[in-house]
């Protein structure tokens, strides 16, 4: 198992300080009041560029109809999921998730339900139908699209989407379990 998997950080709700839980030690506190601004700064700084801005700008490189996105097409999509969320943070918000708008722009398209729908349906506007449950039923988009993946076609389509997805072989997961 790598070391990591056996350490679980703790960020405690006002953001001020982190327990690390350790298997099988004690767990350690880390306070940040007690650390100086330039480092917290520093810290902020290299966590918001590493870690939260970095990574919203993972997208998968298949694009939703199934074809292979291009090189410049994944950095311009990158791009733009990065500079939403730099302003999102830019504009002074307390919240930490931007929001996602009902519809149009900003919107996230490259949701698994929504890709395996366009397997189902590849003739179809899946996003307007998404649309159209929401509105008849008064229900949210994710709640649509919940209930899409209800499906028997669409939940079978995210099942071979996953499938396709996976990187791990379950022998290899097996051997490390019985490595300890």
């Amino acid at each position: 198992m790598k070391d990591n998997q056996q350490i679980n950080p703790v960020v405690a709700a006002d953001g001020m300080s982190i327990e690390f839980e350790l298997r099988g030690l004690p767990s350690l506190k880390f306070d940040l009041r007690k650390v100086s601004e330039i480092n917290r700064n520093r810290a902020a700084a290299v966590g918001f560029a590493d870690v939260r801005i970095v990574n919203a700008a993972a997208i998968s490189r298949n694009d939703p109809d199934g074809s292979v996105r291009s090189a410049a097409e994944m950095l311009k999509l990158k791009r733009e999921k990065m500079e939403a969320l730099i302003q999102h943070y830019e504009s002074g918000t307390v919240e930490w998730r931007v929001k996602r708008t009902a519809g149009g722009e900003g919107r996230d398209n490259s949701g698994i339900t929504l890709q395996a729908m366009k397997r189902v349906w590849p003739d179809k506007d899946c996003e307007a139908l998404a649309w159209r449950l929401e509105q008849k039923r008064g229900i949210t988009r994710r709640e649509a699209y919940a209930e899409f993946a209800k499906t028997k076609q669409v939940a079978e389509a995210i099942a071979a989407i996953k499938a396709e997805r996976a990187t791990l072989d379950s022998d290899d997961l097996l051997a490390e379990m019985d490595e300890e």
